[in-house]
């Protein structure tokens, strides 16, 4: 399984899935090259490919690809270029799916596991695949985890793996393991059983949808198809379907109001408008509050993602001018962050990582320490951010790294 982390951080999700991928004897190949607005990633994925090949007897049936928000799209892509000996099994998509310069076809035949935390911005996005997936009956499985936009849990990657062993042993290019299938499918018909005690439709859609494809061949389906075929088309499930489209259109109402000045923002970052910047954020101010105080789960929720969203929207604008090393026109982005979100350390280190670039080593510590006092951050994160290491040898970057060791970060 090749994995690739938005911030060319390969060694991290291997770090966070090596017990999962050792229990189903599975290998991770983490690329610490390919990122978000790499111009051309190819090279990076190639290198990886032949390096593996090199270094390891591989099934070419049993080729799988994991990513990441950015690196989502790259494992994505992967599968839909690779063809013939480089074919692609499976893949796991955390917080994105699709390339946005490329659309779904019936032909992509590879299973497709999305995973998303409930407060991710990419939500809306994750929706529309799932109903393309289901229109082209293209095998997919959709799994949501409590949290934000982040690389999926363990938990969850194990039932990714789960799921495509269940597939391989269906396709024939694993023995079948009877006790396996056995717990595998008890797991789908507990949560079956479940989601319709809870009057979840749509949760109980999955699980017998699970049961009757996931074990065609493997085990007796015959009892949850009739099942299955009542859930298309019972008025719970479209009442589901229609909240579930309702919560995507309000949220990308509710960002694009505040969009629209992001963009003018981003026209010209260097110069001070007091007026759209008090716009912008007293907008993301009201959203951020209504995503952790009003009394409706859903409107919780729903205002967290439109918040996160913008949030992503603004870092971006200053992460392609990074890129540019247009550093002054970025500097204002994360700037702004660090007013929407001051309880967030990643402004802070933005601001820092720009602020080292920029030759300004003095105003780049005082912002790792803003960072540091979020209580969000690690040392471990700060001595491997290679953006930061002419502070490395700094007294008082030590010193921050020395108090961030005595107390473990906070939940972000």
């Amino acid at each position: 399984m090749y994995l690739f982390d938005p911030g060319a951080e390969g060694d991290r999700p291997v770090r966070l899935y090596r017990e999962v991928a050792e229990k189903y004897g599975y290998i991770l190949a983490g690329s610490n090259n390919s990122q978000n607005f790499l111009a051309d990633v190819s090279k990076a994925i190639q290198a990886m490919w032949f390096d593996t090949e090199e270094r390891f007897a591989l099934d070419p049936r049993r080729i799988y690809t994991t990513g990441f928000s950015g690196g989502a799209r790259v494992a994505t892509a992967v599968a839909l270029r690779c063809s013939g000996t480089c074919q692609v099994a499976g893949v796991v998509a955390s917080g994105a799916t699709y390339p946005a310069n490329i659309s779904l076809s019936e032909k992509d035949s590879f299973l497709y596991f999305m995973a998303l935390g409930d407060a991710d911005f990419n939500y809306p996005e994750v929706v529309q695949t799932r109903l393309a997936k289901e229109r082209m009956g293209s095998p997919y499985r959709v799994r949501l985890f409590p949290g934000p936009h982040q690389w999926s849990p363990a938990s969850i990657f194990e039932e990714a793996i789960q799921w495509f062993q269940i597939r391989a042993m269906q396709a024939g290019t694993i023995p079948k393991d009877e006790a396996f299938i056995a717990q595998q499918r008890g797991k789908a018909l507990a949560e079956a059983l479940q989601s319709e005690q809870a009057h979840d439709s749509l949760r109980q859609f999955f699980a017998y949808k699970s049961l009757v494809e996931d074990f065609q061949g493997l085990a007796n389906t015959s009892d949850a198809e009739p099942k299955l075929q009542s859930l298309r088309s019972s008025p719970e499930l479209k009442k589901a379907l229609a909240r579930e489209r309702e919560e995507v259109e309000t949220q990308q109402r509710l960002q694009s109001e505040v969009a629209s000045k992001v963009a003018r923002f981003s026209e010209n970052p260097t110069r001070f408008d007091p007026d759209l910047r008090h716009s912008i954020l007293s907008k993301m101010s009201a959203l951020k509050q209504n995503g952790q105080k009003s009394k409706d789960e859903d409107q919780r929720r729903i205002n967290q993602r439109a918040f996160n969203g913008l949030f992503a929207q603004v870092v971006e604008e200053g992460q392609r001018r990074m890129v540019g090393k247009k550093y002054t026109e970025a500097l204002p982005f994360f700037e702004l962050l660090a007013t929407a979100a001051p309880e967030r350390a990643w402004p802070s280190l933005l601001i820092a990582e720009t602020r080292v670039a920029m030759g300004d080593n003095k105003r780049a510590l005082k912002a790792v320490r803003q960072a540091a006092n979020t209580g969000r951050i690690s040392a471990e994160v700060l001595e491997r951010d290679r953006d930061l290491a002419p502070l490395f040898s700094d007294p008082e970057f030590q010193k921050i790294l020395e108090e961030l060791k005595k107390q473990p970060p906070k939940q972000p």
